[in-house]
């Protein structure tokens, strides 16, 4: 089925079908795409066929209806991974177009304002599943007996693992991989390892739809932007929500402790966060680093570097 930008706009009083709304926008790229792409290929091989003002009239006229098509499906599709899809069909679209010398501001602009339509939805779904995660925890202590566990629920999210300044901190040696006495009791529930996890998947799917929308020097910013902007209200509104669940009981009271506690390590993480942000919006920073950390661990006598000759060198 082939829509035409008319017919699809004089629909917009109703909500669509999600396919359609998914399709519509592609169909009408693709058909602007290859129009303009084999156009721009007509001008360079012909003389005086169609001249640049003629060809920047068509491009004028086809790109309001296009960019009013998108607009349509952008703030009506309920899907956060659907609008997904329309934006990178729409950006692998404006490549193809950029090559053969159109601007394509206008159709990006589009993308760049549905933004955040993109990230309510995400962070709706968010609250969901912290909420579930949240509502599931039962506030024991969470036993870590294994290496394995270690890294995987304490290590990779850079949780603490033990409170500091309590009585009974413990003044222990990390082992050379930096795993403490095992077995211990994490400071935490296991509500926290699982809400990390959330976090990171949310920052994931903010990065695939920013990317391409801004340049190198502006993604980490906005993607640092709409993180904080959804741990301010999603992640406190959850833990706020499960604070004012527990009533004024002895066992409750420790119960509120434990959140408490839960709430610091979330903040304690904070940095680890920021550092696996910053290495999935420039992910050859973050190789570079590594390889030039392993090339020095490997190199002989490397930890022992000598001192610097001038210190030994007999007075002139």
């Amino acid at each position: 089925v082939a829509l035409s930008i008319p017919n699809l706009r004089q629909t917009s009083t109703h909500r669509l079908p999600c396919f359609l709304l998914l399709f519509c926008p592609c169909y009408q790229c693709l058909q602007v795409t290859g129009f303009f792409v084999l156009e721009s290929f007509v001008q360079r091989v012909t003389d005086d066929l169609v001249g640049p003002a003629e060809g920047a009239l068509l491009w004028a006229g086809a790109v309001r209806p296009l960019r009013g098509t998108l607009e349509l499906a952008l703030d009506q599709l309920g899907s956060a991974p659907l609008m997904l899809m329309v934006k990178d069909f729409v950006l692998l679209a404006c490549v193809a177009l950029e090559r053969a010398r159109y601007q394509v501001s206008l159709v990006t602009e589009v993308l760049l304002s549905s933004q955040g339509r993109y990230h309510d939805l995400l962070a709706s779904q968010l609250q969901k599943q912290l909420a579930a995660a949240v509502d599931a925890d039962v506030l024991t202590e969470l036993e870590i007996r294994t290496e394995v566990q270690h890294n995987k629920l304490v290590a990779e999210y850079g949780l603490p693992w033990q409170l500091e300044g309590a009585a009974n901190a413990r003044k222990v040696q990390l082992n050379p991989r930096g795993v403490p006495p095992l077995p211990y009791s994490a400071p935490f529930t296991a509500s926290v390892p699982e809400m990390m996890r959330l976090v990171r998947r949310f920052v994931s799917d903010s990065l695939a739809y920013l990317r391409g929308v801004y340049s190198d020097a502006e993604l980490l910013p906005a993607v640092l932007h709409q993180r904080d902007r959804m741990l301010s209200k999603v992640v406190v509104e959850v833990l706020s929500a499960k604070a004012h669940s527990i009533g004024s009981s002895e066992e409750m009271l420790r119960e509120c402790m434990k959140v408490a506690a839960n709430v610091w390590a979330l903040r304690t993480a904070m940095d680890a966060l920021d550092d696996w942000t910053i290495d999935q919006v420039r992910p050859e920073a973050a190789s570079a680093a590594a390889a030039a950390a392993a090339a020095q661990a490997t190199t002989p006598g490397a930890a022992f570097q000598p001192e610097s000759s001038s210190s030994t060198q007999a007075p002139q």
